[in-house]
């Protein structure tokens, strides 16, 4: 909403986090077990793309895969979700992250 678009709007420049971050941890639950998510979790290298002013993150031997930032439904926050739906509300997950970047 309005309070992401004037954050955006009083930052202007090109923000840039760590050159590459995992992301370890995130569970699968199917069936009545756990399972570690291997579609997310892993290596994510900062790519040349940006979304709202931050790098875009793309999964190591996974393009398809990408990390951005975004407003989620209010909440400011680094999104996991596949590349077509970079800056979009399509996601796997995220984490609430006012952070230049996701590390």
């Amino acid at each position: 909403g309005y309070e992401f678009n004037l954050h955006l709007e009083s930052n202007k420049s090109l923000r840039l986090g760590a050159s590459m971050v995992r992301i370890d941890g995130v569970v699968l639950y199917n069936g009545g077990s756990a399972q570690p998510y291997r579609g997310i979790n892993g290596d994510y290298e900062r790519s040349n793309e940006t979304c709202n002013r931050r790098a875009v993150y793309t999964k190591v031997g996974r393009a398809a895969a990408c990390m951005w930032w975004a407003n989620n439904d209010g909440m400011i926050s680094w999104c996991v979700g596949p590349r077509n739906m970079v800056g979009k509300e399509g996601m796997w997950a995220f984490v609430e992250s006012m952070g230049v970047g996701p590390e």
